[in-house]
Parts: C-alpha cells; sequence; structure tokens
C-alpha cells in the first residue's frame, strides 16, 4: 500500500533567520503548490510580512520557545536551573503553536520544519505512521525503560531529532490531550532526563504514549552530519546553511 501524500501543508518556525526562512518557504511552495504554509516567528514581532507575500503564508501566534533557551544562555544557566514550572510553561507553548497550527490544517498529514530545513521532493511511503522522526541521538537505556514501563510496548526509535518530518494531524491533536492529561508523567520524564524540554526529543515520546505509530523512514537527513546528502535519496534535509 502507497500512502498518498501528494499534498501536505506545512510550518516552519524562526526566530531571525529571514533568507533561510524564505529559502524553505520556496522548497515547500514549489513541491506543495496547494498545501497551507504557516509561518511561525518566536518571541520577535512578525514585521516586514510583504516579504511572504508571494508565498501566501498563514501566519501563527508568537510563543517564545527557542528564546527560553537563548535567555538561558544570556542568564548562564543549564537545564538543571529549569524549575518544574518553567518546564510545563515551555511544553505549553510548544503544544499551543502545534494546536493552533493543526486547527487549520486542510490535508492529513503537516510537515514540521525549521528555517534550515528544505524541501527536496515529494515522499513516498507504503505504510500508515503518525510522525516520521529524525533518530539524530540517542535516548538514554533509563528513558526507553520507563517509557516502555507506563506504554507497555518498547519505543519503536531509539533516538530523537524531530525537527525536520511529518505528522498526521488527527494523531498530533490526540498527543496533545494526552500530555494535557498526564502532566505528572511529564514531569517524571523529565526529571530523569531534563532534554526532555526540547521539542525534537519530547514530541516521539508523547505520540508513542498516546498510542501513535512512530517511524524513521530514512527519508530526512541532516546536512551537518551527513557531508554526502546531496548524494542519498533524501526527500527533507536539516541544517542547510547556505542561505544563513
Amino acid at each position: 500500500m502507497q500512502l498518498n501524500l501528494d499534498s501536505v501543508d506545512a510550518i516552519i518556525i524562526f526566530h531571525h533567520e529571514w533568507k533561510a526562512l524564505i529559502n524553505c518557504a520556496e522548497s515547500f511552495r514549489k513541491i506543495y503548490p496547494d498545501g497551507k504554509l504557516f509561518i511561525a516567528r518566536d518571541h520577535l514581532a512578525m514585521k516586514h510580512i510583504d516579504r511572504l507575500n508571494h508565498l501566501d503564508p498563514i501566519l501563527i501566534s508568537t510563543y517564545s520557545t527557542t528564546e527560553f533557551f537563548i535567555q538561558m544562555k544570556h542568564n548562564n544557566e543549564s537545564l538543571a536551573d529549569i524549575s518544574r514550572q518553567e518546564f510545563m510553561g515551555k511544553i505549553e507553548q510548544d503544544l499551543q503553536r502545534m494546536e493552533e497550527t493543526l486547527n487549520q490544517c486542510k490535508n492529513e498529514y503537516l510537515l514540521y520544519l525549521e528555517a534550515d530545513s528544505l524541501v527536496l521532493r515529494k515522499t513516498r511511503f507504503t505504510e500508515d505512521f503518525d510522525m516520521d522522526s529524525l533518530v539524530a541521538n540517542p535516548y538514554p537505556k533509563e528513558i526507553l525503560d520507563y517509557i516502555e514501563k507506563i506504554s507497555g510496548t518498547k519505543m519503536p526509535i531509539n533516538g530523537w531529532g524531530f525537527v525536520t518530518g511529518l505528522i498526521n494531524v488527527s494523531a498530533a491533536k490526540t498527543m496533545i490531550q494526552w500530555a494535557r492529561q498526564n502532566q505528572n508523567q511529564l514531569q517524571k520524564i523529565f526529571e530523569i532526563d531534563r532534554r526532555f524540554i526540547y521539542l525534537d526529543y519530547f514530541a516521539p515520546i508523547l505520540m508513542h504514549l498516546s498510542g501513535g505509530k512512530v517511524i524513521n523512514s530514512g527519508y530526512v537527513g541532516e546536512c551537518l552530519r551527513d557531508k554526502k546528502w546531496t548524494r542519498k535519496n533524501y526527500t527533507l534535509v536539516h541544517q542547510v546553511r547556505t542561505a544563513y
């Protein structure tokens, strides 16, 4: 069975990387001209909208998730300094941005992109899935064991990296609902590994815990990690720095 992804929607999250944003957005429009394109600027006011008019974007409210870590750096803080309240506040901002976007989607799947992502071609899947995630960094064994304990099933991927990938809209809504109903579990996972505050870390875990199917298709690559990425069969890439 081939999964029909002839049209998908996309969200691009950016902070100040205007050239990269436009490069990413134009790559999406070239491959998916009919998909909805959501633009989410982190923390900063959304000015110069005219730069994006040719891309027909839909603007998402401003949240402060990237800025959260920028402020930590300026304050000489580490993950160990984050309080439970700050953790839950940051996670909720990620979920609110996602929810606002999902509620406006017209297609079954949403591309999650950052400014340094690039859409190269359409992806043809042969199986149903709810999230396609990079496996850029390994999850600790303690995390994998705990996830299996509370879910009853093994985590289907052993690493994290949901910075560029596809997510099923309906399953993502269920994931958000599960997260809000199980905040004690979120805090327990955070205490095991404080990197759980990162979206690319927590999203695959939450999708699995809420009953979604997480895969690593191999269609998504990272340019800085894979110097031979131009020779691979990637359909999406992250860490494209040519337009920075």
